[in-house]
């Protein structure tokens, strides 16, 4: 500078040599001012720019929280068809097996009905042959005492009346205990034929419950997936608040920053606190193995949105007792 300005400096005679001086004393100061200027102008922007692009990343990676919220209603979704598939198909082959069972029952009841009534027959014939044998054998012992009290001196007639008597007797007693077995084997597939029309009566009661219990499983998986839905639209919503909230203020116009240089450096502007963890409902989902959970947070603690009370599983119905009726 004084080499310069040494070239520069003439000595004349002026009237007004301060002047001169004067003006190039204002020419440094315009000239440290317009330095320090375009520095300010050069960090200002670079600030900003930082500052945005650290919001941009945090906005992303929130975005990104939310998507993987939703992949995992998907997944969870799929789940639930896959497992109400599964249910359904079960349900259809206990049907098929009760019917099976219910068309074989009804086969062997209708056969046991049907030696029922021949077993019932035969046994009114009997009892009326039985009548009649009993009529003919009291007929026959009234004659015989007639003729014992016409022969009483014949005592070896008499012997082979009472032989033959008791030969007739005998037959008479073995027939009526083989008639009685043949009606206790008659009467225990009767007991049989009940119990089983009891355990058909309780499995289709069974199948009643089933479905019941399968519809209120259904109810309680989709207030699940409203609430985990309603709970995902509210974390979208608070995160627009938020990014509207960020957006940069306008820059002072550059006639101000012409006139009125700054005397210190503006600071930068503080960052956004983070916003407080959301708590979730009581019905969330199990996120899968592998994937990371980053809470969202803010100043101030959001009221998560309401929750959906578990709908109260009706109690189920007990197995009924089979109206059974005598079979004639």
């Amino acid at each position: 500078m004084t080499e310069k300005e040494s070239a520069k400096f003439k000595i004349r005679m002026d009237d007004h040599p301060e002047s001169q001086f004067q003006n190039e004393f204002q020419d440094l100061r315009v000239e440290k001012l317009s330095r320090r200027l375009t520095l300010i102008t050069i960090l200002i922007p670079c600030l900003v720019g930082i500052i945005l692009f650290f919001v941009y990343r945090d906005i992303q990676t929130r975005v990104g929280q939310v998507d993987t919220g939703t992949t995992e209603v998907k997944t969870l979704s799929k789940d639930l068809e896959t497992r109400f598939s599964s249910l359904s198909a079960k349900q259809t082959q206990l049907q098929e097996n009760l019917s099976e069972q219910i068309a074989s029952l009804e086969k062997t009841t209708v056969a046991l009905q049907k030696n029922l009534k021949e077993v019932s027959a035969a046994i009114n014939q009997v009892r009326s042959s039985r009548i009649s044998d009993n009529k003919k054998l009291s007929d026959d012992i009234n004659a015989i005492n007639h003729t014992l009290a016409t022969l009483m001196p014949i005592p070896k007639d008499l012997e082979t009346l009472a032989s033959s008597i008791k030969v007739v007797n005998e037959k008479f007693s073995k027939e009526q205990e083989r008639f009685s077995l043949s009606l206790e084997g008659v009467k225990n597939n009767l007991i049989k034929i009940q119990a089983d029309i009891i355990a058909l009566s309780s499995a289709k009661i069974d199948n009643k419950a089933l479905d019941l219990a399968l519809k209120n499983q259904q109810e309680a998986y989709q207030k699940q997936l409203g609430q985990i839905r309603r709970e995902i639209e509210y974390k979208i919503t608070l995160l627009e608040s938020r990014i509207t909230g960020l957006k940069p203020a306008d820059t002072p116009s550059s006639k101000e920053t012409q006139v009125k240089p700054p005397k210190t450096a503006t600071p930068a502007p503080p960052a956004p606190k983070p916003a407080p963890e959301l708590t979730p409902a009581k019905d969330t989902v199990t996120s899968q193995p592998g994937a990371k959970e980053q809470p969202v947070k803010d100043t101030v603690t959001p009221k998560p949105p309401p929750e959906d009370k578990p709908v109260q599983g009706s109690s189920l119905p007990k197995p009924g007792t089979f109206i059974e009726q005598d079979i004639k």
